[in-house]
């Protein structure tokens, strides 16, 4: 029996390690490390790992760890080796014929997602080696990784203000800003956590707000809009974590608190304004004056009073302000007054809280030592005397001529007063000391009218600055047609030149148009202007009319002849029977005309 025993162990034995040769490991991957599946039917024996890196590692977050295995493939086959690091990346390497033990090395840098508001803490995970002699063997090993997390920066401590400034004497209906600041050294998202307490220690709000993140250091800025309601000592604390549910622990967790004093408040107290000098006086040749408007103010409380100027005289207003306190100030603006008249300088006070705003207004008298307009001369067309007269549908010219002793823009306004449209002219070029104001006009109905130069220098101050002057014109109908003269009778010879004249016709008024006319070629022909000219190449006889119109449509006729004959060739004594026909006939219609002279 004794002998029989060791014959069973080593069939024990041998059973085993047959089992061990045919054992083909098998890893079960997750899907971040999924590596290929055996291959159908393997062949020779499976690779091994004679040492397996060391478990767990410990790396430091984005420092380089390095692990290092020994494997060994009987059959001294190559191995690829997949590094599955256990945060999503793959690395593949290979090596050469491991029939004996072979070293394979890699490294890997560990950025795992930095948690929100913690630092130095271990983020654990696990990498797999995974070896394949691509027969269809494959066998894998796992590590555990511990990767020290990088510190992280706390917040800095919150600075609280009330309304954005340092002041806390507030009243209770005051609808007020928290304004709270605070960084975060990586600009992580903040919480900000607002709590109210009253002078009893009771907490009546709480708030709870959130920000994004920003540029690692930024300073954020929260603003919470709150009414105490009530008068006493009140506590505001603000608490800033850049932390998550359950970390919001110090010191991710900062406070500060603020005390608000809350008091019925009272709007500020004020005297008159005055004004210095009292009476102030533009003169003319500066052409301004300096006033310094004085008001005295005070605020029981303390608080900073703010002034609003209006000047009255649509300049742009201005501004003062105390510094607090409940001392009397005063406020003191200079301002330049340009123009004459009575002003409504208002002032407006207040404290910058709701219904405490104080206006109080002075008028103010500016005046002028500026004297007004002089008249030189007025003058116009026209064509009589006495009494002066134009003709309907004349242009009548008038002109003005005014002095001012301080030289100040004229502004002329004509009436015809015919009910035409007003014309205005505005003058500031002056010669010799004066300025003129020159307007046409033309007047389209008859009658008597008046017309009025209204001028000003558009000043106040001693006088009157506003004046006019008057003239009466009649005007009249022009019925009187005008004298046509259309010259006397002329000859020429054939490519002549003819120089027409009409000069000798008149008017009572103007003539306006000169046409003449005639037939040449079997054609009319028309010439304009007083003396035209025209350029015979046809011989014959011509009879040319002279129409001449006034300025209001009157007309005249006039006519006379233009006899054109062919010239008489420098040898021979021969007139062709034409040409003797034509000076014939000329000569009986110059007859004709001395019998009807």
């Amino acid at each position: 029996m004794s002998g029989g025993r060791p014959s069973l162990m080593l069939v024990l034995v041998t059973v085993v390690l047959v089992a061990l040769m045919l054992y083909t490991p098998v890893k079960v991957c997750s899907t971040a490390d999924s590596v290929s599946a055996a291959a159908p039917t393997a062949k020779g024996d499976a690779p091994v790992f004679v040492a397996e890196p060391v478990d767990p590692s410990y790396a430091t977050y984005g420092v380089l760890l390095n692990f290092t295995c020994i494997v060994k493939d009987v059959d001294n086959d190559t191995l690829t080796v997949t590094w599955a690091w256990g945060d999503g990346s793959v690395n593949v390497t290979t090596t050469g014929p491991a029939a004996s033990n072979t070293i394979i090395r890699n490294g890997h840098i560990y950025t795992p997602p930095i948690e929100q508001g913690r630092g130095e803490y271990y983020y654990n995970l696990t990498m797999t080696i995974h070896i394949d002699d691509g027969n269809g063997n494959n066998v894998s090993c796992t590590t555990t990784v511990f990767v020290l997390m990088p510190p992280n920066g706390i917040p800095s401590l919150p600075s609280i203000r009330v309304n954005g400034t340092a002041s806390t004497t507030i009243d209770p209906s005051d609808i007020v800003y928290v304004v709270v600041k605070a960084s975060d050294p990586e600009g992580e998202p903040l919480t900000w956590t607002y709590v109210f307490t009253n002078d009893t220690d009771e907490v009546y709000r709480m708030e709870v707000l959130n920000t994004p993140a920003t540029d690692p250091g930024e300073n954020v800025w929260v603003n919470l809009s709150h009414t105490f309601g009530t008068v006493g000592l009140h506590r505001i604390d603000v608490y800033v974590s850049d932390a998550l549910i359950p970390y919001q622990l110090y010191p991710h967790n900062h406070t500060n608190a603020i005390y608000a004093q809350v008091v019925v408040n009272t709007a500020p107290l004020s005297s008159a304004i005055s004004c210095e000098p009292s009476t102030p006086v533009i003169p003319w040749d500066i052409g301004y004056v300096e006033v310094n408007l004085r008001i005295d103010v005070a605020d029981m409380e303390g608080n900073v009073i703010y002034a609003t100027w209006d000047f009255g005289d649509g300049s742009l207003g201005a501004g003062n302000m105390t510094a607090g306190g409940s001392w009397v100030y005063t406020l003191v603006q200079a301002h330049r007054y340009v123009d004459v008249g009575v002003f409504n300088v208002t002032v407006v006070l207040t404290d910058g809280r709701p219904d405490h705003e104080v206006e109080k207004y002075e008028l103010l008298t500016i005046t002028s030592d500026n004297t007004p307009p002089e008249y030189v001369v007025i003058s116009y067309t026209c064509h009589g005397l006495f009494p002066p007269f134009d003709y309907v549908g004349e242009e009548v010219r008038f002109s003005l001529t005014v002095t001012d002793a301080e030289q100040d823009p004229i502004e002329v306004t004509w009436d015809f007063g015919d009910g035409s449209p007003l014309v205005t002219e505005n003058l500031t070029e002056y010669v010799y000391g004066n300025v003129r104001s020159s307007v046409n006009h033309t007047f389209l109905a008859p009658g008597i009218c008046n017309i009025t130069a209204t001028y000003t220098d558009n000043q106040e101050g001693i006088g009157t600055h506003t004046l006019h002057e008057d003239i009466h014109l009649l005007i009249i109908v022009d019925d009187i047609p005008p004298r046509a003269d259309a010259g006397g009778d002329e000859v020429a010879f054939v490519g002549d030149v003819v120089y027409f004249d009409g000069s000798g016709s008149s008017d009572n008024w103007a003539i306006a148009n000169y046409t003449w006319t005639f037939v040449y070629n079997g054609s009319e022909v028309l010439l304009w202007d007083a003396c035209p000219e025209f350029q015979f190449w046809t011989p014959g006889l011509y009879l040319v009319v002279l129409n001449v119109t006034d300025m209001v449509g009157n007309y005249n006729t006039s006519s006379m002849y233009v006899a054109i004959y062919e010239e008489i060739p420098e040898f021979g004594s021969v007139i062709p029977a034409t040409m003797a026909v034509m000076i014939l006939i000329v000569v009986m219609v110059a007859r004709l005309r001395k019998k009807r002279c």
